[in-house]
């Protein structure tokens, strides 16, 4: 880990042990989630680890926080003097561009416009912007194709954890737009089936059921038409199996079939996460 002693000379792709009382919080940033910072509190007490939190040099040599704002407030209490960090030269409006490109429940889409924003604002090269993101180049390169995508497709993946970056990227290197929309639309029903099909009910009516739900207690869950506790039970069983059968492929050392079945379960996963309910998000 690299020590500095001053604001000047860091490398974005470095961590610095950076003084707990030499950065800024940003008002519009100071808000945390108590419960999730318990559990950092603890979860650092036990390994003695922290992971490194996001900071924003500023022209006028200020440290701002960015991202790891639980982060952050666990190490206060804990009154930790020096906290890892990665800093990236910037101003306060690259807060909200950073917390999307680093954030850990951002849809694919909106990463990729992000970082595009970010790279266009600074005029800097994919080489140099990897150094920030701590990502190499092509798989940059594959995370800004998915803004070349027909509108059509946009309008549906931007607010969606449905659909994997691995599947979308795959569509993505398709050169021809109506392919491009014939592959994905074949994707969206096949993962639309998975969750449908023991229920009578299309998606466009559970869409239409959610929209018009009465506000308040007397809502009820449309989902429990399809997602009734046995069925939920029953489907993360099946997970564990797969688990299971996955470290066994793992200790045989079929790497290639491993990485794609576990894509294809990740999938599965953000799908399910997405039709039970859309306001699962867990900030850092």
């Amino acid at each position: 880990m690299n020590q500095e002693s001053d604001n000047v000379g860091y490398n974005p792709s470095d961590i610095y042990d950076v003084p707990i009382t030499d950065i800024i919080v940003d008002t519009e940033n100071i808000d945390q989630d108590t419960e999730i910072v318990e559990k950092l509190k603890e979860s650092i007490l036990r390994d003695h680890t922290i992971r490194p939190i996001i900071l924003i040099l500023s022209a006028d040599d200020q440290l701002y926080l960015a991202v790891g704002k639980n982060r952050f407030r666990a190490c206060l209490e804990l009154k930790v003097k020096n906290i890892p960090s990665r800093i990236i030269s910037g101003d306060i409006d690259d807060i909200k561009i950073l917390k999307i490109i680093f954030g850990e429940d951002i849809t694919p889409l909106k990463r990729a416009i992000a970082m595009q924003v970010y790279i266009d604002k600074y005029q800097i090269s994919r080489k140099d912007f990897s150094k920030i993101v701590d990502l190499k180049v092509n798989s940059i390169s594959e995370i800004l194709s998915l803004n070349k995508l027909p509108e059509e497709i946009k309008k549906v993946i931007i607010n969606s954890n449905s659909f994997s970056l691995h599947s979308l990227r795959e569509i993505a290197r398709i050169k021809n737009s109506e392919k491009q929309l014939l592959k994905f639309n074949s994707l969206k029903d096949k993962i639309d089936k998975k969750y449908i099909n023991n229920s009578n009910v299309s998606l466009a009516d559970l869409e239409t059921d959610l929209n018009n739900q009465p506000v308040g207690p007397l809502a009820v869950n449309i989902f429990d038409k399809k997602f009734d506790n046995d069925t939920i039970k029953q489907y993360f069983q099946k997970i564990t199996s797969e688990i299971k059968r996955l470290r066994n492929m793992y200790a045989k050392f079929e790497l290639k079939k491993v990485k794609y079945e576990i894509n294809e379960l990740n999938e599965e996963l953000k799908a399910l996460r997405y039709k039970i309910s859309d306001s699962i998000c867990i900030d850092d």
